[in-house]
């Protein structure tokens, strides 16, 4: 059987979502976007609760597949095989309704599909992800291949940076964290033995290099909310299959998708819960008025921005929109009544004559 194609993926009838982010580069020069199409499907939810999880890591290495199969359906996001990216910037998915236990009615459910990191230069991946790791309840770091000290913490070092950009207000507790829920996912290893404290504990810092690893490793600890380390089998067994991304559905082993589902059981749950930074439930139309300004705070070359103040800019623009459409709605009843109220001139001159007959 062939894989299912880009272009055979409207016609599975899956809705793909819009791309959301864009990194523009002129000369030493990043300007990130967001895309009009993204912040209409957003407004089109309005007050909908909205919950989003963010998938990262090296180009080519499943990140598609997996979001996909997270969210159930498999032409969500485009999965081809070869060597080119398929994710330019940061699509975001349609969204589905949040259905875990303690996840309220109108939550609905998103998964931004994120660049593979690397090919465009560190930078470039900071001022990608550090608005979505903002807005996101859950972060997944997609990893393919031998578990390595170096060459993961080396990528794990966008986040730190990230986090870098940060500053807490003043009033802000010592444990507060910044960033959602953390997963390491190991593509294509079932066993993760030694991974978790390989990755967030420190090592003898007996270099430079092992110093900055185990600065990596701090900024890390206290930024997310929580982090850990989980593997998956390969989907398939032909290895040279599966490399190229030659199989369908139906080829997926059990054990894949049996792995696969207890990881979505903790991620569902954790999608029911606030934002980590500021503890509150944004809906679809925060989310949509809140990137453009996270977005310029990254393009002014803020590398310290106060995301609290945003989201107190957010309230009050909300309250003064609110202020005007009140005004405006009052306005409009208040002429209905006027309208309702007034008289034809020659039904008026009828009433003043009946009025002075019925005086005289």
């Amino acid at each position: 059987m062939a894989p299912i194609r880009p272009e055979e993926e409207g016609a599975a009838g899956f809705e793909r979502g819009p791309k959301w982010l864009t990194v523009k580069k002129s000369a030493s020069l990043l300007t990130l976007q967001v895309e009009k199409s993204a912040t209409a499907t957003l407004q089109e939810h309005g007050t909908d609760k909205l919950s989003l999880a963010v998938i990262f890591g090296q180009a080519r290495t499943g990140k598609s597949f997996l979001t996909n199969k997270l969210m159930g359906k498999p032409g969500l996001f485009s999965v081809r095989g070869g060597h080119e990216p398929t994710t330019v910037g940061a699509d975001l998915s349609s969204f589905i309704p949040n259905t875990s236990a303690g996840a309220a009615a109108e939550r609905k459910l998103g998964f931004v599909d994120v660049e593979g990191f690397g090919s465009e230069g560190d930078g470039y991946d900071v001022v990608l992800v550090a608005p979505l790791l903002l807005v996101s309840q859950v972060i997944i770091f997609n990893w393919m291949g031998k578990a390595a000290k170096h060459e993961m913490l080396k990528h794990l070092v966008t986040l730190a940076q990230a986090a870098s950009m940060v500053r807490l207000e003043r009033s802000a507790k010592k444990d507060d964290r910044i960033f959602g829920h953390l997963h390491i996912v190991l593509r294509d290893q079932a066993s993760i033995e030694g991974v978790h404290k390989m990755l967030f504990e420190d090592e003898d810092a007996t270099d430079s290099e092992a110093k900055d690893r185990n600065k990596t490793r701090e900024i890390i600890r206290r930024s997310f909310a929580s982090y850990c380390v989980c593997g998956r089998p390969p989907p398939i067994q032909a290895y040279d299959r599966l490399v190229a991304g030659d199989f369908v559905e139906a080829d997926v082993m059990p054990v894949f998708d049996a792995k696969l589902t207890e990881l979505k059981r903790i991620i569902m749950k954790q999608l029911a819960m606030p934002l980590a930074l500021c503890g509150r439930n944004l809906s679809a139309m925060d989310v949509a008025e809140l990137m453009p300004m996270l977005a310029a705070a990254v393009n002014d070359g803020q590398k310290d921005f106060v995301p609290q103040s945003l989201f107190n800019q957010l309230d009050q623009r909300q309250a003064d929109a609110a202020a005007v459409a009140a005004i405006e709605a009052f306005s409009t009843r208040e002429k209905t009544i006027r309208e309702e109220m007034a008289m034809a001139p020659a039904d008026l001159s009828d009433a003043i004559k009946a009025a002075r007959q019925e005086g005289v």
